[in-house]
């Protein structure tokens, strides 16, 4: 650490302190003296020929036709159409599991993570997109009312053969893909399907959604393609349900040589199209850090590390399956849990002193909202010491209470920030950094939310390490204004974070 100091110092750049560096986290010595460290939900790199390399879902083509993500963390490739599976999933220690499509598959395009199977049946697309945190999930498109008539509809049916892993159903109607040890390698959430109404825009309903201050947002970890101006809300899409979507399950059954589908036929052609049906398969993880949406409309599903995008503040859907149905009750949280890198609390050799932090920033990207007009403020929270998020976490067991009264019940909101429409967000969480240090503490669970729900982002801290024998000297700590709290949570729907990262 002390040879990455002063290198900095002396070439005037910032230097890696590879020691202090693995998936999720990242050190830099800076030339000023100080140190920044990134600690990240997921993995953001991987090693590739003993150097780390920054994680790329993007799609390139193998000398074998078939598609693979630039830079993945397990081995994924898609089909370049033609004969052979759609998709294949390879662990590190040489297991594997091939899923075929229900219906011959054409050369797709390809555009960054997605490729696109066009007309796999009449008015019917595919599209597949590489997961960052490893996996996969499709997306059957069905463009037309003719299309969501068709008999090949009524049951999808996916062939799959493993090495050394198989599938199984779970019971809130996912799935597993567990190894021949019986460790689960893989999750797939429920799957769901959705179509593209909009939200009814009478008076009611106007002075309804004023009322809640439904502001719907999208927090995401990069930004993606330019936002919809309209202001009836977020439109569907092949990421997610819109404002006004009606939602429905999906039933699952597995056998040992396939996975059965069967849409909800009363859903598939009703409403306004087009309807996608989405199923996925997500890389599966020890590591400490995460995230996981919970639903108070859907209050037994588990989705931790489940979705490549999660969802905060008010759900905008309806469905005539209750358990999918927002109703009045449609309250959405999301949490992420970021490791603390022991380095920031930790005394250096040689040093007389622990570091000492001179600021720390939660920093996200607000990509989408409903109302580009609403100027709405963000907070983070900071959940009770202890909590943490996990496999079990769901609405009933979660870090922050669900007293509709009290915004994020038991958890501390740190800072906050105004935003109008999209745009980033850089919000100080000194203090909750601070107090996690003096305390040693091994992890950080904490959310983001207009008001009162959670959201995304990522914490930059920076501390500074001492010479021996000297005092260490601390910054000024960023100046910033407590954001106050509005009446109402406002509704908003999170990708998945950027990592915190502590500078």
């Amino acid at each position: 650490m002390l040879d990455a100091i002063a290198k900095a110092k002396s070439t005037g750049k910032s230097v890696t302190v590879e020691t202090l560096t693995d998936e999720l986290s990242r050190t830099v010595a800076n030339p000023n003296g100080t140190l920044s460290t990134t600690d990240n939900a997921q993995a953001v790199r991987t090693k590739r020929s003993g150097t780390w390399t920054d994680i790329d879902p993007t799609l390139r083509a193998n000398t074998d036709g078939t598609l693979s993500p630039a830079v993945a963390a397990t081995g994924l490739t898609f089909s370049g159409g033609g004969a052979g599976p759609m998709a294949t999933l390879t662990t590190d220690d040489g297991k594997s599991l091939a899923v075929n499509a229900p219906f011959p598959l054409p050369k797709p395009s390809v555009v960054g993570a997605n490729a696109t199977y066009s007309d796999v049946l009449p008015g019917v697309d595919l599209q597949l997109t590489a997961l960052p945190q490893g996996g996969w999930r499709d997306v059957v498109i069905v463009r037309t009312k003719e299309a969501a008539a068709s008999p090949a509809l009524k049951s999808l049916t996916f062939p799959i053969s493993g090495q050394g892993l198989s599938v199984a159903a779970d019971t809130s109607g996912g799935m597993t893909v567990v190894d021949d040890k019986g460790a689960t390698r893989f999750r797939s959430p429920e799957p769901l399907q959705w179509d593209s109404s909009k939200p009814v825009n009478s008076p009611a309903t106007e002075a309804a959604r004023a009322s809640r201050n439904e502001a719907q947002t999208v927090l995401a970890a990069a930004p993606t393609p330019a936002p919809s101006q309209s202001g009836t809300g977020i439109a569907s899409s092949a990421e997610a349900p819109g404002d006004g979507a009606n939602v429905a399950a999906i039933t699952t059954k597995v056998t040992p040589s396939a996975i059965e589908l069967t849409p909800n036929q009363e859903a598939l052609g009703s409403g306004e199209g087009p309807w996608y049906l989405d199923p996925s398969f997500v890389a599966a993880t020890s590591y400490t850090q995460g995230s996981v949406e919970v639903q108070e409309n859907h209050k037994d599903a588990k989705n931790y590390n489940l979705k490549s995008n999660v969802a905060t503040g008010y759900c905008g859907y309806h469905s005539t399956d209750p358990r999918l149905d927002c109703g009045s009750e449609g309250r959405q949280r999301a949490y992420f849990q970021f490791a603390i890198n022991p380095a920031i609390y930790t005394i250096p050799q040689g040093a007389e002193f622990a570091p000492t932090i001179q600021s720390a920033t939660f920093n996200g990207q607000v990509t989408d909202a409903s109302d580009m007009r609403a100027n709405t403020p963000f907070v983070v929270w900071s959940t009770p010491a202890g909590s943490t998020i996990g496999t079990d976490t769901n609405w009933n067991a979660q870090p922050c209470g669900t007293n509709g009264n009290v915004p994020m019940e038991n958890c501390w909101g740190i800072n906050g920030q105004w935003l109008i429409g999209t745009g980033p967000l850089a919000i100080d969480v000194t203090p909750a950094i601070k107090s996690l240090a003096d305390a040693k503490a091994t992890y950080w669970t904490a959310g983001i939310a207009p008001t009162s729900t959670s959201g995304t982002g990522a914490t930059a801290t920076t501390w500074r390490t001492t010479p021996p024998s000297r005092r260490p000297t601390t910054s000024p700590p960023p100046s910033g204004g407590r954001v106050p709290h509005p009446p109402r949570a406002s509704r908003a729907t999170a990708a998945r974070p950027p990592a915190p990262a502590v500078a």
